[in-house]
C-alpha cells in the first residue's frame, strides 16, 4: 500500500472515530462517489452523508479499527488479441 492510501486510510479512522472530526470523515469521499453495499435508494455523496450521519445518531460511540491490510501491487495489461471472437480493444486494465 503506498503511504498516500496508508495516510489517507490512517485520516479516515481518525476522523470517523472522533465525533468532533467526523466531517472530515465525509470529505474524503469524492463528489461521484458510487455507494455499494449501502442500502438501496443511497446515492453519491449525499446518499454517504445521510447514511453516515443515521449511524452517528444511533451510534455515537461507533469506532472503526483495522487489525491489518492486505494490499497488493496493481498491474497493467493491454489486451492487443482476438478472444472469443471479439476484436482486441486496446484497452488498459488494471
Amino acid at each position: 500500500m503506498s503511504d498516500s492510501n496508508q495516510a489517507t486510510l490512517r485520516a479516515a479512522l481518525e476522523a470517523f472515530n472522533d465525533p468532533n472530526r467526523r466531517q472530515e470523515y465525509l470529505d474524503i469521499y469524492a463528489p461521484d462517489v458510487i455507494l455499494h453495499g449501502y442500502p438501496r435508494g443511497l446515492a453519491g455523496l449525499e446518499g454517504a452523508r445521510s447514511f453516515y450521519s443515521q449511524l452517528w445518531r444511533a451510534f455515537p460511540d461507533a469506532r472503526l479499527t483495522v487489525d491489518g491490510v492486505i494490499a497488493h501491487e496493481t498491474r497493467s495489461r493491454r489486451a492487443t488479441g482476438s478472444r472469443a471472437s471479439r476484436p482486441a480493444t486496446s484497452m488498459e486494465r488494471r
